[in-house]
């Protein structure tokens, strides 16, 4: 292998970074990925910049003959063909080898969900009065009840949360923002550990803006995050493995079967967003086509009973509606809870996919 290789790789790990505002955690995922395969060409003896479809697909093939998990190889497959475009695109290559090459097909999984039992079970277990305890209640309330990614909750400052206006602005992937809303069992937690609770964690003399505190008045970590979801399922008696990761995939379960609220300005938005959705958009289309301009509740799953915080949440959104234009109700409802289902079920199709 000549050094341009590990050069140009460089380049691309930092163009990641830089341009497309890829998390690091995220970059060194791309790292990991394109080191194996350079260093399965460098056993074949072959340089990276010479790659040819052919030697791609005998890769492709060691994998499948080691028993590598076929989500890993779809990964690395995807990762080694956005490499090779970036390669032609800055012409370090003149032609892409992987350009006609597919993703390896997997069978589709439904993603798991809690049922609305456990996952009540686990919010109430972190039941102390302490302050790392009030902590840990806001944060799960916070994470089930706005379907955050653990990254975003870890993020999160004193200065993006609103109880007024019960809205949390979070900062997702790509480092694009989006306002969130909460309901007010969220706002309950997150208001008593404001007063009760992070005073006690914050060290004297540190400024911290972080909203979530360790026991050293520092910002929690993600890993610490996901150390405390599991320590609550634990506590509450449920034997199976969760993650925050899976607190984000049940709260879009539970607020496809709870229902949501669209305004008719917003109708033609939403039928063309929520196309993962049939039976919601298939609604959306009938109130349009109605004319309706009122506030129209499209139901996902008619007849179930909507867990406690959906409840509150819609109570916000009609409180929204007084005194405020169609066009105001629209992106309240619309940012705050419709898009979190467009975002959070796409992302519960890719992870099943």
């Amino acid at each position: 292998m000549t050094d341009e290789a590990p050069k140009l790789l460089a380049r691309y790990l930092e163009t990641l970074a830089a341009e497309r505002n890829l998390s690091r955690y995220t970059v060194r995922n791309y790292q990991t990925d394109l080191a194996h395969l350079f260093g399965y060409l460098a056993g074949q003896g072959t340089d990276p910049l010479r790659l040819t479809r052919q030697a791609f697909r005998a890769y492709l093939a060691s994998m499948i003959d080691a028993g590598v998990a076929r989500g890993s190889v779809v990964r690395r497959v995807s990762t080694a063909r956005s490499f090779y475009r970036w390669l032609r695109i800055v012409g370090a290559l003149e032609g892409d080898p992987l350009a006609n090459v597919g993703l390896p097909k997997q069978p589709r999984r439904l993603p798991h969900a809690l049922t609305l039992q456990k996952m009540t079970a686990i919010v109430e277990a972190a039941d102390g009065s302490r302050p790392g305890e009030l902590r840990d209640r806001a944060l799960l309330e916070l994470l089930y009840g706005a379907g955050l990614r653990v990254s975003e909750a870890a993020a999160l400052d004193m200065a993006h949360v609103d109880l007024s206006e019960l809205t949390v602005l979070v900062r997702g992937k790509g480092n694009k923002e989006r306002m969130v809303v909460i309901g007010d069992p969220a706002r309950r937690a997150i208001a008593r550990y404001l007063r009760d609770g992070r005073p006690g964690l914050a060290t004297p003399g540190k400024r911290a803006g972080a909203l979530f505190l360790n026991r050293d008045g520092g910002r929690m970590s993600q890993r610490r995050i996901q150390i405390l979801v599991r320590k609550y399922a634990l506590k509450a008696g449920l034997d199976e493995r969760v993650h925050p990761h899976l607190l984000r995939h049940t709260f879009a379960t539970h607020l496809l079967d709870g229902g949501i609220f669209v305004t008719g300005a917003a109708v033609q938005w939403l039928t063309e967003s929520l196309r993962l959705i049939p039976n919601v958009a298939a609604s959306a289309e009938a109130a349009s086509q109605s004319g309706d301009a009122q506030v129209v509740f499209v139901p996902a799953l008619q007849g179930l009973a909507a867990p406690h915080w959906l409840a509150e949440a819609r109570g916000a959104i009609f409180g929204l509606s007084r005194g405020s234009t169609p066009a105001d109700l629209a992106r309240a409802t619309l940012e705050g809870i419709a898009c979190r289902v467009v975002e959070v079920v796409t992302a519960m199709a890719q992870d099943a996919g």
